[in-house]
């Protein structure tokens, strides 16, 4: 009961917050994973037919979309983004060894709550992200090489932003997303694969 009573009054703070400011806007910025090389290394142990695939490398990404915010002090800010990265991966194929990058899209949805003290913000809040595709280059370089990604995942997104008139600047760290997805499939062998490197996000937003 008490915890049904504090999810009402929280839900009732932020409403009486939203009907006291509105804004809305656009916002745009870089992103890379926070991750060690070879997080993702796999092989099919078949001395025969060894295959290895591993992280080289986290390039910059970049995001772009619309965000719209819900009260002043105390408030609400959903976003809706489009989102790319980057990643650079050693393959090895026998005695073959050679370089990779490979780029993923997403549509990114986070609902942020946050409290705001003066121009500066804290925020924190769920994420889901819907997976668009890759360039597959993988695919062009690895015979019978397939990705396994799940359409729709949910992780956690928190930060701190700086507001300066119309001006927002952010800083967010994002985890709990498998972003490579579950396995990849070689020849019709599964490769499980430890996806939840934690992202980090720069932008700037712009209100209307």
């Amino acid at each position: 009961m008490k915890n049904l009573i504090f999810v009402f009054a929280l839900v009732a703070t932020f409403a009486t917050a939203a009907q006291a400011q509105f804004k809305a806007g656009i916002k745009g910025g870089v992103t890379t994973y926070n991750m060690e090389l070879g997080d993702f290394l796999v092989t099919n142990g078949d001395a025969a037919d060894d295959f290895g695939l591993a992280v080289k490398d986290a390039k910059f990404g970049y995001q772009f979309g619309l965000w719209a915010r819900l009260g002043k002090g105390l408030h609400l800010q959903p976003e809706i983004l489009f989102s790319t990265n980057k990643v650079e991966y050693t393959v090895t194929d026998g005695s073959n060894t050679f370089i990779e990058e490979e780029t993923y899209a997403n549509i990114d949805v986070p609902i942020m709550a946050g409290i705001k003290l003066g121009p500066l913000r804290a925020q924190a809040g769920p994420v889901a992200r819907f997976f668009i595709g890759s360039d597959d280059k993988l695919a062009n370089v690895i015979e019978n090489y397939e990705s396994n990604h799940d359409r729709l995942k949910i992780g956690y997104q928190a930060g701190i932003g700086l507001d300066l008139w119309r001006v927002q600047l952010d800083l967010r760290y994002e985890g709990s997303l498998k972003h490579f997805g579950d396995a990849i499939t070689v020849a019709g062998q599964d490769f499980g694969l430890d996806g939840k490197a934690g992202r980090v996000m720069a932008t700037v937003g712009v209100a209307f």
